[in-house]
């Protein structure tokens, strides 16, 4: 009875010794799962502020487009209105050197009749 008793207890200090073991390899394991998740939040958390970012820039990307495109079509009117202008201007200047051109024919041709006469 004795030796059962012996082997009772040595049985019984194995099992304790094994439980003991289970509840450290869970408590690791739980502290594991823990850091992990508190890893996968951050990840999360810094997921979503590049997104943010990402979006913001790409609202300013749009807004920059928007602006830059306004300039340019606002130049190009500039450009269009100077070139009017400047065909305008060649236009009026070829118009009085042809005036020019037709006095100076009258006058030398009026010179040339009052010297024939």
């Amino acid at each position: 009875m004795e030796q059962q008793l012996e082997n009772f207890n040595m049985e019984r200090r194995e099992l304790v010794d094994k439980l003991e073991q289970v509840t450290q390899k869970c408590n690791t394991k739980d502290r594991q799962i823990t850091t992990l998740e508190n890893f996968k939040d951050s990840l999360t958390q810094t997921i979503q502020q590049k997104d943010k970012t990402i979006e913001n820039m790409r609202a300013e990307f749009i807004d920059e487009k928007r602006e830059m495109a306004e300039k340019l079509e606002n130049l190009k009117k500039r450009l269009e209105s100077k070139e009017d202008e400047y065909t305008q201007r060649k236009i009026e200047s070829e118009r009085e050197q042809a005036l020019q051109k037709q006095q100076i024919v009258f006058t030398e041709q009026k010179a040339s009749d009052l010297q024939q006469q």
